[in-house]
C-alpha cells in the first residue's frame, strides 16, 4: 500500500519516514528501509486496479 500511494502522488517517502519515526523507529531504520522499497522495491509495483 506504501508504495502505491507514494506511486500514485498520495504521500512521499518523506510523510511516510517521519510516521514510522512518530511511533519509534531511528532514523537509520527509516532510512534503511525506505531507501531499499524507493530502490528496489516500489519500482515493480503495479498500481491499485481502478475499481
Amino acid at each position: 500500500m506504501n508504495c502505491q500511494d507514494v506511486n500514485g502522488g498520495d504521500r512521499t517517502y518523506e510523510d511516510l519516514m517521519n510516521d514510522d519515526m512518530s511511533t519509534g523507529a531511528t532514523h537509520e531504520q527509516v532510512s534503511a528501509m525506505y531507501g531499499f522499497l524507493e530502490v528496489s522495491f516500489c519500482p515493480h509495483v503495479k498500481p491499485d486496479p481502478v475499481s
